[in-house]
Protein backbone atom coordinates (compact mmCIF):
# COMPACT_ATOMS: atom_id res chain seq x y z
CA UNK A 1 0.00 0.00 0.00
CA UNK A 2 1.41 3.33 -0.74
CA UNK A 3 2.70 5.47 2.25
CA UNK A 4 2.10 8.82 1.68
CA UNK A 5 3.88 9.77 4.65
CA UNK A 6 7.10 7.57 4.04
CA UNK A 7 6.66 9.05 0.43
CA UNK A 8 7.39 12.46 2.09
CA UNK A 9 9.90 11.95 4.52
CA UNK A 10 11.85 8.67 3.02
CA UNK A 11 13.75 6.42 5.37
CA UNK A 12 17.30 5.72 4.61
CA UNK A 13 16.54 3.10 2.70
CA UNK A 14 14.47 4.54 0.15
CA UNK A 15 16.31 7.29 -0.55
CA UNK A 16 19.54 7.57 -3.27
CA UNK A 17 22.55 5.59 -2.72
CA UNK A 18 25.15 6.84 -4.99
CA UNK A 19 28.58 4.76 -6.12
CA UNK A 20 31.00 6.15 -3.98
CA UNK A 21 34.79 6.22 -5.83
CA UNK A 22 37.52 5.28 -3.73
CA UNK A 23 40.39 6.34 -5.81
CA UNK A 24 43.20 8.65 -3.64
CA UNK A 25 44.43 8.22 -0.40
CA UNK A 26 41.27 8.16 1.58
CA UNK A 27 42.67 9.65 4.70
CA UNK A 28 40.23 9.06 7.33
CA UNK A 29 39.32 12.58 7.90
CA UNK A 30 37.96 12.96 4.82
CA UNK A 31 36.03 9.98 4.57
CA UNK A 32 34.28 11.46 7.85
CA UNK A 33 33.69 14.73 6.29
CA UNK A 34 32.33 13.51 2.94
CA UNK A 35 29.63 11.21 4.67
CA UNK A 36 29.09 14.24 6.77
CA UNK A 37 28.50 15.83 3.88
CA UNK A 38 26.07 12.84 1.89
CA UNK A 39 23.82 12.85 5.35
CA UNK A 40 23.56 16.60 5.30
CA UNK A 41 21.99 16.40 1.43
CA UNK A 42 19.87 13.67 2.41
CA UNK A 43 21.42 10.67 0.76
CA UNK A 44 20.49 7.42 2.31
CA UNK A 45 23.88 5.68 2.08
CA UNK A 46 26.13 4.55 -0.50
CA UNK A 47 28.13 1.69 -2.30
CA UNK A 48 31.74 1.93 -1.30
CA UNK A 49 33.60 0.93 -4.81
CA UNK A 50 37.65 0.91 -5.45
CA UNK A 51 38.55 2.45 -8.65
CA UNK A 52 41.58 3.04 -10.46
CA UNK A 53 43.84 5.46 -8.43
CA UNK A 54 43.82 4.21 -5.09
CA UNK A 55 46.54 4.64 -2.93
CA UNK A 56 46.02 1.56 -0.62
CA UNK A 57 46.22 -2.37 -1.65
CA UNK A 58 42.90 -3.58 -2.19
CA UNK A 59 41.15 -6.10 0.28
CA UNK A 60 44.29 -5.01 2.93
CA UNK A 61 44.16 -4.83 6.50
CA UNK A 62 44.42 -0.50 5.17
CA UNK A 63 41.60 -1.59 3.44
CA UNK A 64 39.41 -2.81 5.76
CA UNK A 65 40.40 0.22 8.08
CA UNK A 66 39.25 2.56 5.90
CA UNK A 67 36.13 0.70 5.72
CA UNK A 68 35.69 0.30 9.03
CA UNK A 69 35.91 4.48 9.16
CA UNK A 70 33.56 4.66 6.42
CA UNK A 71 30.95 2.44 8.36
CA UNK A 72 31.52 3.85 11.71
CA UNK A 73 30.84 7.20 10.87
CA UNK A 74 28.06 6.63 8.18
CA UNK A 75 26.20 4.52 11.73
CA UNK A 76 26.30 8.27 13.15
CA UNK A 77 24.61 9.40 10.52
CA UNK A 78 21.92 6.95 9.98
CA UNK A 79 23.48 5.90 6.64
CA UNK A 80 23.54 2.31 5.07
CA UNK A 81 26.96 1.21 3.40
CA UNK A 82 27.13 -1.10 0.67
CA UNK A 83 30.33 -2.54 -0.29
CA UNK A 84 30.70 -3.26 -4.21
CA UNK A 85 32.78 -6.77 -4.23
CA UNK A 86 34.85 -5.52 -7.24
CA UNK A 87 38.37 -3.36 -8.30
CA UNK A 88 38.42 -2.63 -10.39
CA UNK A 89 36.14 -2.69 -13.60
CA UNK A 90 34.82 -5.12 -15.35
CA UNK A 91 34.10 -7.91 -12.66
CA UNK A 92 36.58 -10.95 -11.86
CA UNK A 93 39.73 -9.10 -11.19
CA UNK A 94 39.47 -8.06 -8.17
CA UNK A 95 42.75 -6.00 -7.59
CA UNK A 96 44.86 -8.97 -9.84
CA UNK A 97 44.28 -11.24 -6.83
CA UNK A 98 42.45 -13.24 -8.85
CA UNK A 99 45.61 -14.27 -11.36
CA UNK A 100 47.97 -13.93 -8.74
CA UNK A 101 46.83 -17.31 -7.70
CA UNK A 102 44.81 -19.00 -10.48
CA UNK A 103 47.40 -17.50 -13.50
CA UNK A 104 45.47 -20.07 -15.37
CA UNK A 105 42.45 -17.86 -15.03
CA UNK A 106 43.85 -15.16 -17.07
CA UNK A 107 41.65 -13.80 -20.40
CA UNK A 108 43.41 -14.43 -23.62
CA UNK A 109 42.15 -13.12 -26.96
CA UNK A 110 44.02 -13.29 -30.44
CA UNK A 111 45.53 -10.15 -32.19
CA UNK A 112 46.24 -10.65 -36.54
CA UNK A 113 48.21 -7.49 -37.37
CA UNK A 114 49.37 -7.27 -41.31
CA UNK A 115 51.57 -4.64 -42.44
CA UNK A 116 52.88 -3.66 -46.18
CA UNK A 117 56.30 -3.14 -46.10
CA UNK A 118 58.64 -1.93 -49.16
CA UNK A 119 62.01 -3.46 -50.37
CA UNK A 120 64.80 -3.15 -48.05
CA UNK A 121 62.19 -1.83 -45.10
CA UNK A 122 62.78 -2.37 -41.97
CA UNK A 123 60.04 -3.39 -39.69
CA UNK A 124 58.85 -3.15 -36.25
CA UNK A 125 55.42 -4.17 -35.01
CA UNK A 126 54.51 -3.25 -31.37
CA UNK A 127 51.57 -4.92 -29.68
CA UNK A 128 51.52 -3.99 -26.00
CA UNK A 129 50.69 -7.04 -23.52
CA UNK A 130 51.02 -9.92 -26.39
CA UNK A 131 53.18 -12.89 -27.21
CA UNK A 132 53.93 -13.69 -30.70
CA UNK A 133 52.28 -17.06 -31.82
CA UNK A 134 52.78 -16.59 -36.03
CA UNK A 135 54.22 -14.36 -38.37
CA UNK A 136 55.00 -14.76 -41.86
CA UNK A 137 56.14 -12.53 -44.92
CA UNK A 138 54.34 -12.96 -48.01
CA UNK A 139 55.65 -11.63 -51.42
CA UNK A 140 53.99 -9.52 -53.54
CA UNK A 141 53.68 -9.57 -57.04
CA UNK A 142 54.10 -7.03 -59.52
CA UNK A 143 50.35 -7.11 -60.05
CA UNK A 144 49.97 -6.04 -56.60
CA UNK A 145 48.86 -9.72 -55.54
CA UNK A 146 50.37 -11.13 -52.54
CA UNK A 147 52.25 -14.71 -53.46
CA UNK A 148 50.95 -16.83 -50.42
CA UNK A 149 52.49 -20.07 -52.00
CA UNK A 150 55.64 -18.06 -51.87
CA UNK A 151 54.99 -16.99 -47.98
CA UNK A 152 58.24 -17.81 -45.39
CA UNK A 153 58.05 -18.05 -41.67
CA UNK A 154 59.39 -15.38 -40.30
CA UNK A 155 62.09 -17.13 -38.32
CA UNK A 156 63.18 -18.90 -41.62
CA UNK A 157 65.70 -17.86 -44.40
CA UNK A 158 64.36 -16.92 -47.36
CA UNK A 159 64.48 -15.26 -50.75
CA UNK A 160 62.19 -12.80 -48.85
CA UNK A 161 63.23 -12.19 -46.18
CA UNK A 162 66.44 -12.34 -43.21
CA UNK A 163 66.32 -13.96 -40.21
CA UNK A 164 63.71 -12.51 -38.01
CA UNK A 165 65.15 -11.44 -34.44
CA UNK A 166 62.56 -12.10 -31.24
CA UNK A 167 62.30 -9.96 -28.07
CA UNK A 168 61.88 -11.96 -25.27
CA UNK A 169 58.96 -14.03 -27.50
CA UNK A 170 56.60 -10.63 -27.77
CA UNK A 171 58.93 -9.18 -30.39
CA UNK A 172 59.38 -9.18 -34.37
CA UNK A 173 61.70 -7.59 -36.17
CA UNK A 174 62.08 -7.93 -39.80
CA UNK A 175 63.82 -6.48 -43.03
CA UNK A 176 62.58 -7.61 -46.53
CA UNK A 177 64.89 -7.98 -49.70
CA UNK A 178 61.50 -7.59 -51.83
CA UNK A 179 57.66 -5.90 -51.75
CA UNK A 180 55.85 -8.22 -48.88
CA UNK A 181 53.23 -8.40 -46.76
CA UNK A 182 54.14 -8.90 -43.02
CA UNK A 183 50.89 -10.94 -41.39
CA UNK A 184 51.41 -11.63 -37.77
CA UNK A 185 49.50 -13.35 -35.10
CA UNK A 186 49.54 -12.88 -31.17
CA UNK A 187 47.90 -13.88 -28.05
CA UNK A 188 47.05 -11.31 -26.31
CA UNK A 189 45.84 -11.18 -22.29
CA UNK A 190 44.14 -8.75 -20.13
CA UNK A 191 45.31 -8.70 -16.32
CA UNK A 192 47.38 -6.80 -14.22
CA UNK A 193 51.21 -7.86 -13.01
CA UNK A 194 52.47 -8.32 -16.71
CA UNK A 195 54.65 -5.91 -19.17
CA UNK A 196 53.08 -2.78 -20.04
CA UNK A 197 54.17 -3.36 -23.66
CA UNK A 198 55.85 -6.26 -25.94
CA UNK A 199 56.81 -6.49 -30.08
CA UNK A 200 55.03 -8.63 -32.70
Amino acid sequence: MFDMRRFKHPEAEDRIHPFWFWNGDMEDGQIRHQIAEMADKGVGGFFICARQGLKIPYLSEAWFHKVRVAVEAAQQHGLQVWLYDEYPYPSGIAGGEVILEHPEAKHYTLTHTSRRVKDGEHVSLESPWARILYAKAIPVGADGKKRYGEARRSAMQSETTRPSRFSRRRGLRLTTKSASSLTALCKSWNGRHRPASGRC
